[in-house]
């Protein structure tokens, strides 16, 4: 059974219903641009309230090494995940400056996308693979397809891979057979509206890829 994350979380009931349904990592979204932004305090003050266990992951786009690390700091997150067209040199630049786990998010776009992956791998802790969009990073509700997935399987290491990309209660557990990633992420798919969280939904995500 893969472990759940639950992204974009903005408040602290929906953050409680995610891990009592079983999710084991929260995302805090810290793109301001984003429907599901969070601020860094009001993040702090969520993650506060969980247990240590929970992995707390704050989701940047395209912010600065010193936004990285203030938000760091400010919102007591654990894990910080790379949404944007952030290069190798500042990744290792940022290893440098943290001991926090790290997750590059990149789209599978076409076939030399799983090559991109496999340079990432040798810089992060995780790779978050997502479907791609011309214009927004992540949260879109669009799928990978099949056939990416399938080749990606024999290809990357799925102890190390985070899949997102349109999940949802009703499609998860096929498409996780397809990639069997250690982990699953899933935003827009148990939501009642971008950043407010749907319980039944988070529920039924959680018993379906355990089914």
């Amino acid at each position: 059974m893969p472990k759940v994350k639950i992204c974009g979380i903005t408040r602290l009931p929906d953050a409680q219903n995610a891990i009592k349904a079983g999710a084991s990592a929260l995302g805090f979204n810290f793109y301001k641009k984003s429907p599901r932004y969070i601020s860094p305090e009001a993040a702090a003050e969520i993650v506060n309230k969980l247990a240590s266990s929970t992995m707390a992951v704050g989701l940047f786009v395209n912010s600065s090494i010193d936004e990285i690390i203030g938000v760091l700091e400010t919102s007591s997150i654990s894990a910080l995940q790379l949404h944007g067209s952030e290069s190798p040199e500042f990744i290792k630049t940022l290893r440098s400056k943290t001991e926090a786990i790290l997750i590059k998010a990149l789209p599978l776009k076409n076939e030399s996308s799983i090559t991109e992956v496999l340079e990432f791998l040798k810089l992060t802790d995780f790779i978050l693979l997502d479907a791609w969009h011309p214009d927004l990073a992540g949260g879109t509700g669009k799928i990978i397809s099949s056939d990416l997935l399938t080749r990606a399987r024999n290809i990357l290491p799925l102890e190390k891979c985070f899949l997102a990309g349109g999940l949802n209660p009703e499609n998860v557990q096929k498409i996780h057979r397809l990639f069997p990633a250690a982990w699953v992420d899933v935003a827009s798919g148990v939501e009642t509206s971008p950043g407010i969280k749907n319980e039944e939904l988070m529920l039924s995500f959680v018993r379906a890829i355990s089914g």
